[in-house]
């Protein structure tokens, strides 16, 4: 589970590397002699930099994938296992969303407690459709054995590959306005 976490952890330093490279206002005299605000790169390879950060991405999601075929095969995870579950996870939310707290976060490793912590997360989210799928596998983890913790893993995975996806779908999104605006800068008419 171990590389997991560092996969995880990965996506998450590429989405702040990601921000961090975002353009940034600076202030600019146009041709009329007015002062405007004009973005610009921390760097000029931003559009090799999202493509490579892109291909990394790709490849990570293969090395998840494959290793959450393995966790999925397992049938039930020890004391320590969860504790570390419990504790990354509660981790890798605070980073996705910097304002989630769980004030009754305990990390004791129990079942019980590792899905309340999920249950809180996908309500912060406002995720009611996990919520309701949290609350069915909690329900079967109780009465046949279900492998909750691999369910809330490959969740936990989700979550970050959508907050990596909405990021960069921000940037690009951004680039054309960007780019025209520093070509200006650079080429006044």
């Amino acid at each position: 589970m171990e590389e997991i976490y560092t996969l995880l952890q990965e996506r998450i330093d590429n989405v702040e590397e990601v921000k961090k490279r975002s353009p940034k206002q600076e202030n600019a005299t146009s041709v009329s002699g007015i002062d405007v605000e004009v973005n610009t790169f921390d760097s000029p390879d931003m559009i090799q930099h999202l493509s490579q950060v892109k291909r990394m991405e790709k490849l990570r999601i293969i090395k998840e994938n494959e290793l959450m075929e393995v966790i999925f095969s397992l049938r039930s995870f020890d004391l320590k296992q969860k504790l570390r579950f419990q504790a990354k996870s509660y981790e890798i939310m605070r980073q996705v969303k910097n304002d989630f707290t769980y004030e009754k976060y305990k990390n004791s490793g129990e079942t019980k407690d590792v899905a309340k912590l999920y249950l809180n997360f996908f309500i912060f989210l406002k995720m009611e459709g996990k919520v309701n799928d949290l609350k069915r596998a909690y329900a079967n983890n109780k009465f046949m054995g279900y492998p909750i913790i691999s369910a809330l893993m490959k969740w936990l995975i989700e979550i970050t590959r959508d907050h990596f996806q909405n990021v960069l779908k921000e940037r690009v999104r951004d680039l054309p306005n960007i780019l025209s605006a520093k070509t200006k800068k650079n080429h006044p008419p």
